[in-house]
């Protein structure tokens, strides 16, 4: 640099260390960051839970934050979360019950050596009480008293660690829970998303074979393939998408039945060849 510019220093190794601007600095980015992030981390659980690859797009995402700051940040940062878990949509939600059914359950491990046989008649009051405000004061970590439960003359109290809750999605709803933050998907996968998701992974092999072929990230290609009805179908619909991923001038569905050229995406065979133009 000091060859073109005498002002330079001698060498960056040898300067301060620059200083931060404050100017620059915005209140509270770490903690936008932080949500963000804690909400995609959710979401890519939940796909690993459930076995359905980021390359398959899904219909739905639900999420519930603390607070309405929080939401704000989420819709304001909406993109970048939907982009890094392939889904559709964000829907914002109160509480869990729009997802999941709970059932409080007594640990027995704990309360039979205490109780015994009448672990049963504890049970049978359980069962009865409204489950919100038993889960609350679980949550809470409060004590429940259960006012008509009379064992060896003393009223029955019961510590929140005797207890767990069960929780179960409502139909195809997959959920995570984390520190009262929920993420959830809509795992229900439409003909769309399904023929989305072929074409992402029909892009992906396409790139590998550029990459493997030390084609020029610039060089145009022809693409030859053959498929079977159902991914011809996909193909089709998306097929300028599929050209502007991999750079095509055409994609020819009379590619031939060559042995090298044989793969498989999924549980179906293909045969694919790209071409440098």
């Amino acid at each position: 640099v000091v060859s073109v510019d005498s002002d330079a220093p001698e060498s960056v190794h040898l300067c301060e260390f620059p200083k931060a601007d404050e100017y620059f600095m915005k209140e509270g980015m770490t903690q936008e960051i932080d949500l963000v992030k804690r909400t995609v981390e959710m979401g890519r659980s939940i796909r690993n839970k459930i076995q359905i690859k980021t390359r398959q797009p899904l219909s739905e995402m639900f999420v519930k934050t603390k607070n309405n700051g929080e939401d704000a940040i989420i819709k304001r940062l909406e993109n970048q979360i939907l982009e890094e878990l392939n889904v559709k949509k964000i829907t914002f939600i109160s509480d869990s019950s729009e997802l999941v059914s709970h059932e409080v359950k007594l640990k027995y491990n704990l309360l039979g050596p205490k109780y015994g046989k009448d672990v049963k008649k504890i049970a049978q009051y359980i069962s009865k009480m409204p489950i919100d405000k038993v889960e609350e004061k679980i949550k809470g970590g409060a004590d429940i008293e259960l006012e008509d439960v009379i064992i060896d003359g003393k009223k029955v109290v019961l510590s929140a660690d005797e207890f767990f809750i069960e929780s179960k999605p409502l139909g195809n709803i997959a959920v995570e829970e984390e520190d009262d933050y929920i993420v959830a998907f809509n795992t229900t996968l439409s003909k769309e998303l399904l023929q989305e998701g072929m074409v992402r992974d029909f892009i992906r092999h396409i790139q590998n074979i550029r990459k493997e072929a030390e084609f020029n990230v610039l060089d145009r290609v022809v693409v030859c393939c053959h498929t079977s009805d159902e991914w011809k179908e996909a193909l089709t619909k998306h097929l300028d998408y599929i050209k502007k991923e991999v750079l095509a001038d055409t994609l020819e569905f009379d590619g031939k039945k060559q042995e090298e050229n044989k793969m498989k995406i999924g549980n179906q065979e293909i045969w694919l060849s790209v071409t440098r133009v």
